[in-house]
């Protein structure tokens, strides 16, 4: 079987992540890099002349040597490039959040499917091996009545905003904000646990001239209640639990648990997965080459990127928080 080729957009950490990730896989090979400074180009791919480097999207979109592209841009950019690669005829990896607002996630999935190709958001905790185990524990804890899934993380970048140097993650014409960063991971996880709610109260932080820094949303489903509490300022380390009327289901972090266990009303914990799992984007990539062999719709993700993405649209309106993008 021939390997995929595939290209990159963006030369952020992230895509370093995913580039060391596809080493171990065999079925890909990159194949091409884009970015608009070549010298940032020159160190992700550290000096190698192995793998081309593009600094127009046009050259790239009509490369024939490219099957498809990992989608790392800033989110505001994410529709803009997704679609001139849909329409290329290229499938894509896209990462999370897919896009600014529900609007433009709707023309990104028209664009895939007129053209017969994969779009896929890049979200690991739902393809992680511990995501079905936390899925079948839940089978276990008696009729659920309340979750709380949590997602505190001090940002790097937040000592500098302090000093007045905005980086990009405090940038909100670039679609950032503490929900769409970090805020995503909890509620594409509530969506995958519990689907969706019946309504949702949000509270949240705004800082002025800027982002929304944390925030918390109340979901209410008919028999349960689900707290997301998000932030890019401050951290914990409180893991996510999900309670039953026999026991409650812990699992330690929402990115990419490494330790998910049972703690039963009568005191007895069981651990049900403890590994410290490295390189797991290999975990999404797998799922997503799945998708493109088979030339099939992943129909269920592509419901909870939709559903996450309204969700976030309503989040930002009651917080009053307008991106450019939003505007038509």
């Amino acid at each position: 079987m021939e390997k995929l080729r595939f290209a990159t957009i963006g030369t952020n950490f992230i895509v370093e992540r995913f580039l060391e990730a596809s080493l171990n896989i065999d079925e890909i090979k990159l194949s091409a890099v884009y970015s608009r400074s070549i010298d940032n180009a020159r160190k992700l791919l550290k000096d190698s002349e192995a793998v081309k480097i593009y600094t127009d999207l046009n050259e790239l979109a009509t490369a024939e040597d490219i099957d498809f592209v990992y989608i790392a841009s800033p989110t505001s950019l994410h529709m803009e490039h997704s679609i001139k690669m849909l329409e290329a005829g290229k499938h894509v990896i896209c990462e999370k959040p897919m896009a600014s607002n529900s609007r433009e996630y709707y023309y990104m999935k028209e664009a895939a499917r007129k053209n017969n190709v994969v779009l896929f958001e890049a979200m690991r905790p739902l393809y992680h091996p511990s995501w079905k185990i936390i899925q079948e524990g839940m089978n276990r804890i008696g009729r659920i009545h309340k979750a709380r899934l949590s997602f505190c993380k001090y940002s790097s970048r937040y000592d500098n905003f302090k000093r007045g140097i905005i980086e990009n993650a405090f940038r909100p014409e670039l679609s950032n904000g503490a929900v769409m960063d970090i805020g995503i991971y909890c509620i594409e996880a509530m969506l995958s646990l519990f689907g969706k709610p019946q309504k949702i109260n949000t509270h949240g932080y705004v800082i002025k001239n800027s982002i929304d820094a944390y925030g918390v949303i109340i979901a209410s489903y008919e028999n349960m209640i689900c707290c997301l509490d998000y932030s890019k300022i401050t951290n914990s380390e409180t893991p996510c639990e999900i309670q039953g009327e026999d026991a409650t289901l812990y699992f330690d972090k929402i990115a990419c648990p490494s330790k998910v266990w049972i703690n039963k009303t009568n005191g007895e914990e069981e651990v049900l997965f403890h590994k410290e799992i490295y390189g797991d984007m290999k975990y999404e990539i797998h799922a997503f080459i799945n998708l493109i062999r088979d030339n099939i719709t992943e129909e269920t993700h592509e419901d909870i990127t939709e559903s996450a993405l309204l969700l976030t649209d309503q989040v930002r309106a009651d917080l009053g928080i307008v991106f450019p993008n939003d505007v038509l």
